[in-house]
């Protein structure tokens, strides 16, 4: 008992301990950061000093994390219409080209709190000197958190200075004073940055800026369902450390085969009913299959699927990206105009929470939803 108690206490007492080390040099601790990773670069800053620490951190939030947390930020309100362009900042940060990956990510932050960020009338953006990034119970958007870590980038620069920095001063690299950013440290950092503003998006998103009302906040968990959850999140970290890639073939089978052989909370039963409801011109049901990630209306459905009308759907595999992402890829036999064609593509489903909050592991009360495609 005393052991668990322990945990429980040390879990979560992490935000704080990390963000007291790591805030002032540019990192602030955020959702789908890594527990294991959060306490290893503790551990190095404690044993080896801040520099070891920093190029930790640096190297775990690498190209290939990015890529793989990447769905996270895509169906955010306010993000969609920035996502082709954070698509070509994370081929800058795959090859190096870290000078390019910095602007664009500090753009990035700026113009999606500014859609989102309107007060008084007035919108505001992330590096604005009135913007408040505060939220109700939110580990990021706490007054410890996003908003110093907006106070330390936002920092006047205003001698030039030609030696390497390691923080994405944003007025000192956009006003051309830094003139040292081009490194993996500024890079990461500013990505980190974009995943932590994330959190406060899902605030606004989600009205909680603010408390909600007495009755629903008084209500407060017992020890025993915060030991309930404590587990169940270790449960989750210790199955996606275990959890591999796989790939699965359908080709060989034809479609009544696949909709018997498909369990009804799988990707694949999800994205079948999807493409049914498409191919009856059901735009009210086919906007319920969307990721809960998204809020799709019939009418936004009916303006994305109708310019195609689908006559047939069979699957042919699917491919495990991450434990809560899959792509998987379908025959369809589509007429756009009059013009009939049979053609392959590749349709992400992602797993969330019921609310559309994300998960590490999918269980049975997850919900798999279409989130986007493409032809392959």
């Amino acid at each position: 008992m005393n052991r668990l108690k322990g945990e429980v206490e040390r879990l979560a007492s992490l935000p704080d301990r990390f963000n007291n080390l790591f805030l002032s040099h540019g990192w602030l601790l955020f959702e789908a950061f890594e527990v294991s990773a959060a306490e290893k670069a503790i551990e190095i800053c404690e044993t080896q000093g801040i520099s070891a620490a920093d190029d930790f951190l640096a190297s775990y939030l690498s190209p290939e994390w990015v890529k793989k947390h990447f769905v996270y930020l895509t169906h955010i309100e306010g993000f969609s219409q920035r996502v082709t362009l954070a698509e070509k900042a994370l081929i800058d940060y795959e090859e190096q080209r870290y000078y390019a990956t910095a602007l664009v990510v500090l753009t990035l932050i700026d113009g999606w709190v500014n859609e989102l960020n309107i007060v008084d009338y007035q919108r505001l953006s992330f590096f604005s000197d009135k913007t408040n990034l505060v939220a109700w119970d939110s580990v990021v958007a706490h007054e410890s958190g996003l908003p110093k870590l907006k106070k330390l980038l936002s920092s006047p620069r205003l001698k030039t200075r030609t030696e390497e920095i390691r923080i994405p001063y944003r007025n000192g690299i956009m006003h051309g004073m830094d003139l040292g950013y081009d490194n993996k440290y500024v890079a990461a950092k500013a990505w980190a940055t974009l995943f932590a503003v994330r959190e406060w998006a899902i605030k606004v998103r989600d009205g909680q800026l603010t408390p909600p009302p007495e009755p629903a906040a008084a209500k407060r968990k017992t020890f025993w369902e915060s030991i309930e959850d404590y587990k169940n999140t270790m449960s989750e970290i210790e199955s996606s450390k275990r959890w591999k890639p796989t790939e699965t073939d359908y080709s060989h089978l034809n479609l009544d085969q696949q909709v018997k052989l498909f369990k009804k909370n799988s990707p694949e039963y999800r994205l079948l009913e999807f493409l049914d409801a498409w191919k009856k011109r059901n735009y009210g049901h086919a906007s319920s299959l969307f990721t809960k990630m998204l809020t799709i209306s019939p009418g936004e459905a009916r303006e994305t699927l109708a310019p195609k009308q689908l006559h047939a759907a069979r699957l042919l595999g699917i491919k495990y990206t991450t434990p809560f992402t899959s792509d998987v890829r379908a025959e369809l036999r589509l007429t756009t105009g009059s013009t009939m064609e049979t053609s392959n593509y590749e349709f992400r489903l992602v797993a969330t929470d019921t609310l559309g909050g994300t998960i590490l592991m999918p269980n049975s009360e997850s919900y798999w939803g279409v989130a986007t495609w493409r032809r392959v």
